[in-house]
C-alpha cells in the first residue's frame, strides 16, 4: 500500500544576507510568486520509466539573476511514515539522487 504523503523528498530554501528567509518551494509550496519559473515538480516521468519517488525543483537561474547576496539550500526531507527513526544510508542515497542530473 502507498501512502499519500513521500517518505523523501526535495526543497530549496532562498535565504537573504541579512537572514531572512525569502521563499521555500516545496510540496507545501510548489511555486513562489518572486521566482516563477522554479517549481516543486511530482510524477513528472512517463509511467513506463516512473520511480516510486519521483519528485524534484525545477531551477531557472534567470529567476535569481537580479538578486544579490542571496543563498540557495537544497534540503531532503524526511517523514517517518512508521515511526521506527531515520536510517541514515537511505538518506546519502536521498541526497545522491537529488544532486545527481541522471537520477534527479
Amino acid at each position: 500500500m502507498k501512502t499519500d504523503t513521500a517518505k523523501y523528498y526535495p526543497e530549496i530554501h532562498v535565504i537573504h544576507a541579512d537572514g531572512t528567509l525569502v521563499a521555500t518551494i516545496s510540496p507545501d509550496n510548489k511555486s513562489d510568486p518572486n521566482f516563477g519559473s522554479s517549481v516543486y515538480v511530482d510524477n513528472f516521468r512517463d509511467d513506463h520509466l516512473k520511480i516510486n519517488d519521483d519528485r524534484k525543483v525545477r531551477l531557472t537561474l534567470s529567476d535569481f539573476k537580479d538578486r544579490r547576496d542571496m543563498m540557495i539550500i537544497l534540503t531532503v526531507r524526511v517523514n517517518d511514515h512508521k515511526g521506527q527513526g531515520i536510517d541514515k544510508n537511505a538518506y546519502k542515497q536521498a541526497w545522491y539522487r537529488l544532486q545527481n542530473e541522471d537520477t534527479n
